[in-house]
């Protein structure tokens, strides 16, 4: 289960969960209300979004149960959808460095984690709320563009990311290369 750790599976949730927004929302707004029915697709959303960060389906349901608890109690004392949309957005960053996805090697401290999660739920946050003011569909354009952020945790944030970068880089030259090692094969040796 990593489909939403790599940078193409983080598109294409952006874009499901875009397209997936006015639909939740008609659907709902009959029941419970407009303000109501954003909220919940925050909640709905984030906590699918959660899941499907974890390499497991059991840690994914916890942190999924971890997001979805806190925001449905602040929903159930009426907050408001933009209220419940930073809480969720917030426990997302939290969740995915702090449990689902944290950095194992020791000499990776807490600053690089937060610094990520920070730029990257305030820049998500801020560039939905951009789009979704002047846009012709604003909902599927703020949920969207939060997330099309959020894809971008798979090339700064993940240890996959950080094993992609330190990976050391071929050697140009295969007999060089081979004449090193037997050198210091050879010192050893000596």
């Amino acid at each position: 289960m990593t489909g939403w750790t790599t940078l193409p599976g983080g598109l294409v949730f952006a874009v499901a969960g875009g397209l997936a927004a006015p639909l939740f929302v008609a659907c709902m707004r009959p029941l419970v209300g407009g303000a109501n029915a954003l909220s919940l697709f925050a909640i709905l959303i984030s906590a699918v979004y959660v899941f499907g960060l974890a390499a497991r389906p059991g840690p994914g349901l916890g942190a999924a149960v971890a997001l979805a608890v806190p925001a449905l109690v602040l929903w159930l004392f009426g907050a408001a959808p933009m209220e419940i949309a930073f809480l969720c957005a917030v426990l997302i960053g939290v969740l995915r460095s702090g449990w689902l996805r944290r950095d194992r090697r020791p000499d990776v401290g807490f600053a690089r984690a937060f610094a990520i999660e920070v730029v990257l739920v305030g820049a998500g946050l801020g560039l939905g709320a951009w789009t979704g003011q002047g846009a012709l569909f604003p909902i599927p354009m703020g949920v969207w563009s939060f997330f099309l952020v959020q894809s971008a945790y798979a090339l700064v944030g993940g240890p996959a990311a950080f094993e992609a970068r330190s990976a050391p880089s071929p050697e140009a030259d295969a007999f060089e290369a081979a004449a090193r090692r037997a050198r210091s094969l050879l010192e050893k040796r000596g």
